[in-house]
């Protein structure tokens, strides 16, 4: 558990400030709490994995927007948590709903989109990053305090869990980026300094 606590405060600090703060109870492409949730994989087993945290429709990354305008009867969604970036980014808004928001909290695929200015103007689309690294560290403390009041009980009582696929010793750090590589992990994989 040791290693599950390390990883947490990155990971769930970013997913705290945009999802508990301002996103629940709106539909999501992607993953989070209290909301009717859409996700994309690769691979049908980390959909599978998934519906067990909460994720409701699992869908393939190949064309997940016209699954998701036929699942919403053309509506689309209000909300996408996207960690991918550039490859979806042509998906992404043609699901968004109108007044729709999307939010990069990674760009795992690629930094660089088109994007149809048009599309963003005519739906009235809201495009947003986040990362900590580049906040102050006045914004760090902030958002660190309200997570530690209002996340940190919930991953004590085990409410919210992180999922940690493999640890690797600091020495395998080889192994380690092979695992990346090749991109199985569902969970996160963390390396330990012995």
């Amino acid at each position: 558990m040791d290693e599950a606590c390390g990883q947490s405060p990155c990971f769930f600090l970013s997913l705290f400030y945009h999802i508990l703060t301002h996103y629940l109870r709106q539909s999501v492409l992607g993953h989070a709490v209290g909301a009717t949730v859409y996700g994309t994989s690769r691979t049908p087993n980390k959909l599978e994995r998934a519906k067990v945290l909460g994720l409701e429709v699992g869908l393939s990354d190949k064309n997940f927007a016209a699954e998701i305008q036929q699942l919403t009867a053309g509506a689309g969604v209000n909300i996408i948590l996207d960690f991918v970036g550039a490859p979806y980014m042509e998906q992404n808004m043609q699901v968004l709903a109108p007044w729709g928001r999307i939010v990069f909290l990674a760009t795992l695929g690629g930094k660089d989109a088109q994007v149809d200015l048009s599309a963003v103007m005519s739906k009235r689309i809201q495009i947003r990053g986040c990362t900590l690294r580049t906040r102050t560290l006045e914004e760090k403390l902030a958002v660190t305090r309200r997570f530690a009041t209002q996340v940190v009980p919930l991953l004590a009582n085990a409410t919210v869990m992180p999922i940690v696929e493999e640890v690797f010793s600091w020495h395998d750090i080889a192994q380690a980026h092979t695992a990346m590589a090749a991109n199985r992990n569902f969970g996160k994989l963390i390396l330990r300094i012995d």
